[in-house]
């Protein structure tokens, strides 16, 4: 199964997950009410830590800062 999906997507199944949860907190990270925490709470990670890693690697910047260039706002 492993080997399928990664030839129908070109990632793993855990990569593709970790993609689809980043972006979903992109469109999270819009909404200015919601803490980072509580973002990375709703789309499945329980360490908020490891998920601004993740963040970074997959967009390039941390949460707090994709946030405030969405929001244009100085932090």
């Amino acid at each position: 199964l492993s080997r399928a999906f990664r030839n129908a997507t070109g990632c793993s199944p855990l990569d593709y997950l970790v993609r689809v949860r980043i972006h979903h907190a992109m469109e999270l990270l819009k909404e200015a009410d919601l803490s980072i925490a509580e973002v990375a709470r709703r789309v499945g990670f329980a360490d908020s830590n490891y998920f601004s890693r993740q963040f970074r690697a997959l967009v390039g910047s941390s949460p707090r800062g994709y946030r405030s260039a969405r929001l244009g706002t100085a932090d």
